[in-house]
């Protein structure tokens, strides 16, 4: 039994089109039956984040202890 092909790629950037091309090399290698995992690091995280901002409505307890 033969073990299946694995591509791996490190995804350090948020950019467009750096996030572009990682998500095409890694459709690529699915096509050509890799098991593909893309890890996201520090930066490369925004290429999945939502452009809304997030609300940080804090109760009353944490609006006492804030600094």
């Amino acid at each position: 039994m033969t073990e299946k092909k694995r591509t791996t790629i490190i995804l350090f950037s948020g950019d467009y089109d750096k996030a572009m091309a990682a998500y095409i090399i890694a459709n690529g290698a699915a096509a050509y039956d890799h098991e593909v995992t893309i890890f996201h690091t520090f930066w490369g995280l925004n290429a999945l984040r939502k452009n809304e901002p997030v609300s940080l409505k804090k109760d009353f307890l944490k609006k006492c202890l804030q600094k």
